[in-house]
């Protein structure tokens, strides 16, 4: 995530603390990112078996850490980054173990919640569990999937994604990307965004590559090497071309890859409604990194 200005941030506080619009997506989005992130009872029944037996049959891999040292390596890197989001989404669910389910009723929001090992890639090592939600929210005849998405691409929604964040002193900007993304812009629209920022939590560090595409809906936060912020994370797999002493790697730089995508489409009954798909990996680096993500 990116820190916005005050101006931004005031403009934002007017347009959603007016009417009940503020209370509907933090209860709505709650729903869906807090499943996912927060613990279960089926997690913390799968903790007492991992990392041996739990989803034992589940396989696949992660994009690494790359140096982003120019525009076009930003651009190019977030690009692989929202094709592979897009591919783990459609990864078949013989390959995921269910962690929670909750079915779609008139009252209740439906949602998906898996995980998967990873075994393939620089994170293989890790023993962190690769996990995956999708999830439908009601528009009530009152907002638009644009509008969810601008909400979640601010400093208000960012606190949807980590509640414990304050959305105005949260993450150190290092590099804004220019021409993000390619093709015309929709006037109203959210604007796209592509910046390398620092995020400091809990006695740890990321350095992450944030891409808002609000033509597809995705916003996605991935973990990557600057030279504004030398240091790299144990997972970092060094190239020939880029092995540099400022890329060593650090025990206190934690690794993350973050998706979501907003779907509109009507349901059977006629009514508009939102797919929510997300994926979360985070790495902070403690003792048992078998236990982080649960």
């Amino acid at each position: 995530m990116t820190p916005n200005s005050t101006a931004q941030t005031n403009s934002s506080n007017e347009r959603y603390s007016g009417d009940s619009r503020a209370g509907w997506f933090q209860s709505h989005f709650a729903v869906v990112f807090g499943a996912t992130i927060a613990s279960s009872s089926a997690i913390l029944l799968a903790m007492l078996l991992a990392p041996c037996l739990w989803a034992s049959g589940t396989s696949g891999g992660l994009i690494g850490e790359v140096v982003i040292d120019s525009s076009e390596s930003a651009r190019s890197y977030a690009y692989s980054a929202i094709d592979e989001a897009l591919a783990i989404w459609e990864e078949p669910r013989s390959n995921w173990e269910v962690v929670q389910r909750t079915p779609k009723s008139q009252d209740r929001v439906g949602l998906l919640v898996e995980a998967r090992r990873i075994t393939e890639g620089p994170f293989a090592s890790s023993g962190v569990m690769l996990t995956r939600a999708e999830g439908v929210l009601r528009l009530g005849g009152r907002r638009t999937a644009d509008e969810v998405f601008h909400f979640l691409a601010s400093p208000e929604g960012r606190t949807i994604i980590d509640p414990d964040c304050d959305p105005d002193d949260y993450a150190t900007k290092l590099e804004s990307i220019s021409g993000w993304p390619k093709g015309r812009k929709k006037r109203g629209a959210t604007q796209g965004r592509l910046e390398v920022a620092e995020i400091k939590t809990q006695g740890r560090e990321f350095v992450v590559l944030n891409a808002i595409h609000p033509t597809q809906r995705i916003f996605l936060s991935k973990s990557v090497l600057h030279s504004d912020r030398p240091g790299a994370s144990r997972y970092y797999q060094e190239d020939s071309e880029t092995k540099e002493n400022s890329f060593s790697k650090q025990g206190n730089r934690a690794v993350n890859t973050f998706a979501v995508e907003l779907f509109p489409f009507t349901e059977d009954n006629g009514k508009d409604a939102i797919r929510v798909r997300m994926i979360n990996y985070v790495d902070m680096m403690p003792p048992h990194s078998s236990f982080t993500n649960w």
